[in-house]
């Protein structure tokens, strides 16, 4: 032999790679959240509503575009920050959710302006939407 050493690797014991987390966590799968799906719907109707019945270049119709979008980008920022900050993702759901509660309260006055009579303070199948569905944005639950 040449003085080199060889050393037959398979009858070695194998060590298990050891299980780390990553420094920043997944984070950013917010088109999947139920939350941000709902959020977009709300705005998708809420812009075809407003370009349809409230004149363009009234201050409702900005309000009301502008209240929808907000609740979408703010659960989408939130989902993003989520890596590095839990502060910050709450923060930003809350905002989330102020902003669509804004909207409904925008809602509410044009149907009292209407003449729609009393409106119910929870809509039949609103505590489904509120709830849940901005509560998921919390806590990560990615729903199909």
């Amino acid at each position: 032999m040449d003085g080199t050493h060889y050393v037959d690797k398979r009858n070695l014991p194998q060590q298990a790679e050891p299980v780390t987390e990553p420094l920043i966590p997944r984070h950013g799968g917010y088109r999947n959240l139920k939350s941000c799906q709902v959020a977009q719907l709300v705005y998708d109707v809420t812009a075809a509503f407003c370009d349809a019945h409230i004149e363009r270049r009234s201050r409702t119709h900005d309000q009301m575009v502008q209240a929808a979008r907000s609740g979408v980008q703010n659960i989408a920022e939130g989902s993003q920050a989520s890596g590095t900050s839990k502060k910050m993702e709450m923060k930003l759901t809350s905002v989330a959710r102020a902003s669509l509660e804004e909207l409904r309260l925008d809602y509410e006055g044009l149907l009292k302006a209407e003449g729609a009579g009393a409106v119910a303070t929870q809509p039949r199948g609103a505590a489904a939407l509120q709830g849940p569905a901005l509560r998921q944005h919390g806590r990560h639950a990615e729903l199909a």
